[in-house]
């Protein structure tokens, strides 16, 4: 009875971890994402590419190829039209989503302030730690996130270290900047 229990459990876990990677899979191509491109015969496109901050990816032969913001099928298939300039049998070509990965920005009072790159889940904490964790003098309770469109989240980030109300976090998007600013007691923030 225990084994049924435990094999039930190990399968919901499974079906819901499935369903996550396909939900990933029908969501548009995003800056951060990894895709795989294998075209058999062919090493030099063979490859995994990071779709960049600017969207897109750069192939052999084919150059820039703006991605995001498509689905994967479409995306796919700008990648085979691209191709078709300098490859006349694309039959085999293959596109896959192979990661989710966040390109981020983290400023202000933190050890390392520029550039991260996180897991496509993760959290404000994972930001602020993959910057070199706090500053002595951060503002905790001000904490403010910038999205790619230009929208601002503040929030208070030492309510939820002290509750530990993960509901209090915003969920971080690719591109986003988060800013730590000082305590007013500080004076010049730190970039």
């Amino acid at each position: 009875m225990r084994r049924a229990r435990f094999l039930l459990a190990l399968w919901v876990a499974a079906v819901a971890l499935c369903g996550g990677f396909a939900r990933a899979q029908e969501e548009p191509l995003r800056p951060g994402d990894v895709l795989s491109v294998q075209l058999p015969g062919e090493p030099a496109i063979s490859k995994d590419y990071q779709i960049d901050r600017q969207g897109r990816i750069v192939l052999p032969e084919a150059g820039a190829i703006v991605l995001a913001g498509q689905s994967l099928e479409a995306g796919g298939e700008t990648i085979r039209k691209a191709l078709a300039r300098s490859f006349r049998d694309l039959s085999r070509l293959s596109v896959l989503l192979k990661d989710r990965r966040l390109l981020l920005n983290v400023h202000g009072y933190v050890r390392n302030p520029g550039p991260v790159e996180l897991p496509g889940e993760a959290t404000i904490q994972m930001a602020i730690m993959a910057a070199g964790g706090l500053v002595p003098g951060a503002q905790l309770d001000r904490i403010r996130v910038t999205r790619a469109n230009g929208a601002r989240i503040d929030f208070d980030y030492k309510q939820y270290l002290d509750t530990g109300d993960a509901k209090l976090l915003p969920q971080l998007r690719p591109l986003d900047v988060v800013f730590v600013p000082a305590s007013p007691l500080i004076g010049k923030v730190q970039s």
